[in-house]
């Protein structure tokens, strides 16, 4: 079905649909988040598809890989332009919006005893740092 390919982003306040994107296969997704002009997008696969506020919508920047599968995703703020993903492996991963096709995160925390319950990413002091449980 069509409809298990697709992503759809939302403006919150007015409910006025930003973008719909089919996608090559279907996807489970799991969790998603926006800041700004980013959202991100995470699914089972571990797959991450990255958007970008393009004049009255989103347009899809590029997509990164989370070994085990997304659990959660924070785009963080402050400029930083990177994305956080929490894995079912119990890692968190940062990955840049502006990276190039097929490059992966800027860096991998393993956080021993969240292994097969995921990560869960909180945003926190206006974007500079983030929470975990």
């Amino acid at each position: 079905s069509l409809l298990r390919r697709m992503t759809r982003l939302w403006e919150a306040a007015s409910g006025r649909r930003l973008g719909c994107f089919v996608h090559k296969s279907k996807h489970a997704l799991t969790c998603c988040d926006a800041l700004g002009r980013h959202a991100a997008v995470g699914d089972a696969s571990g797959a991450l598809h990255f958007f970008e506020l393009d004049g009255d919508g989103f347009a899809p920047l590029r997509t990164a890989a989370v070994a085990s599968g997304a659990r959660s995703v924070l785009v963080a703020g402050g400029g930083s332009e990177l994305v956080l993903a929490g894995s079912v492996d119990g890692a968190v991963s940062a990955h840049s919006l502006s990276a190039p096709p097929g490059e992966g995160p800027r860096w991998v925390a393993a956080l021993p005893g969240h292994e097969g319950g995921g990560v869960s990413l909180a945003r926190g002091g206006g974007a500079d740092f983030f929470a975990v449980s």
